[in-house]
C-alpha cells in the first residue's frame, strides 16, 4: 500500500561506503558448501591484502566446518556474479577490483559439501 508523506522525506542510505569510514565490507561465499547458508561479511580497508581478511576473519568463521582444514587457499576458483575472475590473495581489495558490498564466491576443488560428501 502506498504511503503519502506530509512533508519531503529524503532517502538516506546508511550502508554506503561513506558510512563505513576508512573500511569497506565485502561478502564472501563458499559455493557448494551447505553448512553456510549465506555469504560471510568481511570488513577491512581497501588497501588491505585479501589474504589478511581471509586469514583474520573468514578462516575463523568457517573453522566450525570439519572440511575447513582441507581448503587450499592458493588453489581456489573465484567467481563474481557467476563469472570466473582472477583474484590475487596477496593484492589489496582495491587492486582486485573489490569495492564496498561486492560479493565474491570461491569453489574448493574436492571439498564440495559438508564432510566431503558430493552434491
Amino acid at each position: 500500500m502506498p504511503v503519502k508523506s506530509l512533508k519531503p522525506y529524503p532517502a538516506i542510505h546508511r550502508d554506503t561506503q561513506s558510512g563505513y569510514g576508512p573500511v569497506q565490507m565485502i561478502y564472501v561465499c563458499w559455493e557448494g558448501h551447505m553448512l553456510f547458508s549465506a555469504p560471510a561479511a568481511l570488513v577491512g580497508p581497501p588497501e588491505a591484502p585479501l589474504r589478511d581478511l581471509l586469514d583474520g576473519q573468514l578462516k575463523t568463521i568457517i573453522q566450525i566446518d570439519p572440511d575447513a582444514s582441507q581448503v587450499n587457499w592458493d588453489e581456489l576458483s573465484w567467481y563474481q556474479k557467476g563469472e570466473k575472475v582472477d583474484i590475487d590473495l596477496d593484492k589489496s581489495l582495491a587492486d582486485n577490483g573489490l569495492k564496498h558490498k561486492h560479493q565474491i564466491t570461491f569453489r574448493t576443488p574436492g571439498v564440495n559439501t559438508v564432510c566431503g560428501v558430493a552434491a
